[in-house]
């Protein structure tokens, strides 16, 4: 427990943690207690006290907003606080907890989701190891993880692309109006590109070049300039005519929501806006050798590349042979 004592006109407050005393002065007794409280905080002093759920709500607060992926971190953070693990208490976290969570996930999402949040979990359970000391060791080292799901293997059919971009409203003379418009007009240059739906959705006007654009950050945290097609240069010049500075004026989140429903309407099943990737990346296999794939990809393991991206029908192949 925290001792504050008032010295002349300043406020003295201390600690003692595991025989280890800290002390500081404050003008105010506020302001004593409030550090007092945090330094309790990072002590562990009050894990006994905490759940897992304040655990993450920490890590979402302090952590992933230093992330260029803080935007679905947050998503899963907020999903996995519904879960009941979130209400076990810290001292009371164990590899049952773990395996129990990781057992329903598996009954509600495919492996490759859980193992997404399979890592951010255990990320989470190394920072407070590490820097906050509210764990003394992580409990997710010791249960086994889920088995590595298969690469996916889906592309579009030309038949799915059609009924798709029917289904968004996009208009190949006239410029997309309507976000849901542009949806289908970021579907057709992430096809084109090989573009992730954030880069394309980051894209903006001062970074577009005559045959070419360049992206300043990617996933992997460098930059990178991909080449476009004939067909994605004219995508681009569809799309001018508008104030705001990015090329399709349309955010992360209205994509996704806008593809879900385009997808639902057109009556396809299994597709993700992820997917045209793959699809890219194996038309612009016809025209570039590996090298030059991962290049425009931006991947740096080859294996990634051709295991999950790069995924040739027999036909594809059969035809570069002639």
């Amino acid at each position: 427990m925290a001792s504050i004592m008032k010295r002349g006109s300043k406020w003295r407050v201390s600690i003692c943690v595991k025989g280890s005393r800290r002390s500081k002065t404050f003008r105010t007794k506020a302001e004593a207690a409030t550090w007092a409280l945090q330094a309790e905080s990072e002590t562990g002093l009050l894990s006994g006290k905490q759940t897992f759920g304040d655990l993450l709500k920490r890590y979402a607060k302090e952590v992933s907003p230093k992330k260029r992926g803080h935007y679905w971190e947050s998503r899963r953070i907020e999903l996995i606080q519904n879960d009941v693990i979130a209400s076990v208490r810290l001292s009371d976290l164990g590899r049952s907890h773990i395996a129990e969570w990781r057992d329903r996930r598996l009954q509600k999402v495919s492996a490759g989701t859980v193992l997404r949040e399979w890592n951010l979990l255990s990320h989470a359970c190394t920072v407070a190891v590490r820097e906050w000391q509210w764990l003394k060791t992580n409990p997710m080292s010791t249960v086994s993880r889920p088995p590595e799901p298969k690469p996916r293997t889906r592309r579009p059919s030309e038949d799915e692309i059609d009924r798709l971009i029917l289904a968004s409203g996009y208009d190949y003379d006239h410029r997309p109006e309507t976000i849901a418009a542009r949806c289908g007009a970021c579907f057709l240059f992430a096809i084109e590109t090989a573009m992730r739906a954030g880069e394309i959705c980051g894209l903006e006007w001062e970074h577009v070049h005559d045959n070419y654009v360049h992206l300043p950050m990617t996933k992997n945290g460098s930059s990178r300039d991909v080449p476009l097609t004939k067909e994605a240069q004219r995508i681009i010049q569809q799309m001018k005519g508008t104030d705001d500075s990015r090329v399709f004026g349309i955010s992360s989140s209205q994509l996704e929501s806008n593809f879900r429903l385009a997808r639902k309407r057109a009556a396809i099943e299994g597709l993700t806006f992820h997917d045209s990737r793959r699809e890219a990346l194996t038309r612009l296999s016809k025209k570039l050798d590996v090298l030059e794939l991962a290049r425009v990809s931006g991947h740096r393991d080859l294996k990634i590349l051709l295991q999950v991206y790069y995924a040739p029908t027999v036909g594809d192949l059969a035809e570069k042979l002639d």
